[in-house]
C-alpha cells in the first residue's frame, strides 16, 4: 500500500521528458490522499502535466467518497475491478514522486519510513490510472457551469526483498525507458501489464523519520531528515 508519499524535487527531468520547460511547483514533503498532486498523462498532442486530486473517483459512483477507498489498485486485480479495468486500458498516467512512506509498529505507537531511491535525489514515476466523475445530480447545471473530479489512483506490486520487511506491498516505479509505452493508450493490455514489476532489491532504501509524518497537516523539508539527524539538531 501507498498512503503518503512525497514530491520535492526539481523538475529537470519531467521537463526534458515532455520537451517543454514546466515550471517548479512548491515542494511537497507529504502528500495525502484527497490532495492535488503531479500526474502526467497522454493527450492528442503528447504527454502533459497536470494536478489531479489522489483517490480515484469511477466515473460511474454515485458519491465523492468513494474515492477514498481507491488511492491503490492492486495490478493482479487491476483488470477485474470495474473500478479500475476501462482506466487501465484507456486512461494510465505517471505519478510523479521522489519518495513514499511507510509504517511499522513500535510498541503503541507507529514508526514512519521513508523510502527513496539509493541514487539519491530526483524524479520517481509511479504506474497510475486517471478518471473523471461528476455527481449524478450535477447533470442538469446551466450550460458553462460543470462539477468535475479529476482523480487518479497509484498501482501497487508486491514489495521487494528489501522493502518486504515495512510492508508486503509497494507502489509500481516505472523505469524511464518505459514511460512512453506505458502512457500510450495503443499500448496492448498485455504489453502494459508486463510493465508493472517490482523495483529492483538495490534501487531503494528505507530509513525512519519524525512520527510528525503521521499528520496530514505536517509539510516541512524535516519529513526527510533521517531520524538520528533530527535528535542531533
Amino acid at each position: 500500500m501507498c498512503g503518503s508519499y512525497s514530491h520535492s524535487t526539481g523538475m529537470a527531468e519531467i521537463s526534458d521528458f515532455l520537451k517543454r520547460e514546466v515550471r517548479q511547483a512548491r515542494a511537497r514533503y507529504n502528500i495525502a490522499p484527497r490532495q492535488l498532486a503531479p500526474i502526467v498523462l497522454m493527450t492528442a498532442t503528447g504527454p502533459e502535466l497536470h494536478h489531479f486530486r489522489w483517490g480515484l473517483i469511477p466515473s460511474w459512483a454515485k458519491e465523492e467518497a468513494l474515492g477514498d477507498k481507491m488511492i491503490n489498485a492492486r495490478i493482479e486485480t487491476v483488470l477485474e475491478k470495474p473500478s479500475f479495468r476501462t482506466a487501465f486500458r484507456l486512461r494510465r498516467c505517471l505519478v510523479i514522486a521522489d519518495g513514499w512512506y511507510e509504517w511499522t509498529a513500535a510498541g503503541r505507537t507507529k514508526q514512519p519510513w521513508r523510502i527513496c531511491p539509493v541514487r539519491g535525489k530526483g524524479v520517481v514515476a509511479f504506474a497510475g490510472l486517471h478518471e473523471s466523475w461528476s455527481p449524478p445530480e450535477m447533470g442538469n447545471l446551466p450550460e458553462g457551469q460543470s462539477y468535475l473530479r479529476q482523480t487518479f489512483t497509484i498501482l501497487t506490486t508486491e514489495a521487494n526483498a528489501t522493502l518486504s520487511g515495512l510492508h508486503d506491498r509497494m507502489p509500481v516505479v516505472l523505469d524511464r525507458t518505459s514511460w512512453v509505452e506505458w502512457l500510450d493508450p495503443k499500448t496492448r493490455v498485455e504489453a502494459a501489464q508486463a510493465l508493472l514489476l517490482p523495483a529492483d532489491d538495490a534501487d531503494f532504501h528505507a530509513y525512519p523519520v519524525t512520527p510528525q509524518v503521521g499528520s496530514v497537516r505536517f509539510e516541512s523539508p524535516l519529513a526527510h531528515l533521517p531520524l538520528p539527524e533530527l535528535f542531533e539538531g
